[in-house]
């Protein structure tokens, strides 16, 4: 009886090992990250583990944990004859071993294995596999792909970008324009005291900023003044970190800054009220001066 009894318990404890096993070698759920595309009006899941970055516009790369790049996401231009152009979508150096349409959330989705490689002035003969999946959407197309290293499993990557085509959503963004406004400031260039101008750059790897001050050519000032008096003006979208800016001092002991930001745009600082202002007069001004600031440092 006794030895019946320890015979049941080592039975018990066999299958519990054999259940805790089983738990110890279950594979993890995947975790995803979901990163948000504007110009293509979509959301994506990725794998958290992927470092995502955005090195322009419009495109995102991601990165595993040693910094190498194993896929991205980026717009492309997009004709509904997508037989005929098909060379136009894929990378350089890249032959398609495979094309075929997968059946996913997302509409029509064209799949391509691609074997690719190294532009012949580099010398490098690695070649490797690239998952490459172009995804209609109106005049352009999401590209999205997935690097398959050398020795690494081409169908677990090909599941793995199922996945990611299969979390796709559609997202719609209400864009809220820039209310025109009135004019905030004239300027009366005899009214003018001076125009403190700063600007940022690099140089050696390092970032300096210069100054200028004192003394301004009176065509300058008139010119600062007509571009501030003329530019259209709206309320303040987005502000940018400036690379050059400057300060407008009246003989009243106000002053009016300005600071630059991409294309035509700057913002105007006036009265503890900040405005976007759009001046191509203003940026062709800016951009001599910053040359004249730069020259004098280097």
């Amino acid at each position: 009886m006794k030895l019946m009894r320890i015979l049941e318990i080592s039975v018990v404890i066999t299958v519990l090992l054999m259940l805790t096993a089983g738990c110890v070698t279950k594979k993890q759920a995947l975790a995803w990250q979901t990163i948000e595309h504007e110009e293509l009006g979509i959301s994506l899941q990725v794998p958290g583990e992927f470092v995502v970055q955005q090195p322009a516009e419009g495109e995102f790369v991601f990165l595993d944990r040693e910094k190498n790049e194993v896929g991205g996401i980026h717009a492309h231009s997009y004709d509904q004859y997508l037989d005929r152009i098909l060379p136009s979508f894929l990378p350089n150096q890249s032959q398609v071993k495979r094309s075929e349409e997968v059946d996913v959330r997302a509409d029509e989705v064209r799949l391509f294995t691609l074997e690719r490689s190294h532009p012949a002035a580099s010398g490098l003969e690695e070649k490797w596999l690239e998952l490459y999946a172009v995804i209609p959407r109106g005049k352009l197309s999401a590209n999205i792909w997935l690097k398959v290293p050398p020795g690494a499993d081409l169908e677990e990557k090909y599941g793995l970008m199922k996945e990611i085509l299969n979390k796709i959503e559609e997202v719609r963004y209400i864009r809220i324009e820039p209310e025109t406004v009135p004019r905030p400031i004239f300027i009366n260039p005899s009214e003018v005291k001076e125009i403190v101008f700063s600007t940022e750059f690099t140089s050696d790897d390092q970032k300096k900023v210069l100054t200028m001050t004192g003394e301004q050519d009176p065509v300058l000032i008139r010119s600062i003044a007509e571009a501030v008096n003329n530019a259209e003006y709206r309320t303040l979208d987005v502000v940018c970190t400036p690379y050059f800016s400057m300060k407008i001092v009246l003989f009243d002991g106000s002053f009016v800054s300005i600071r630059d930001q991409s294309g035509d745009k700057a913002i105007l600082r006036y009265n503890d009220r900040s405005y976007e202002m759009v001046s191509k007069e203003l940026k062709e001004v800016i951009s001599k001066v910053r040359g004249e600031l730069v020259q004098s440092e280097v």
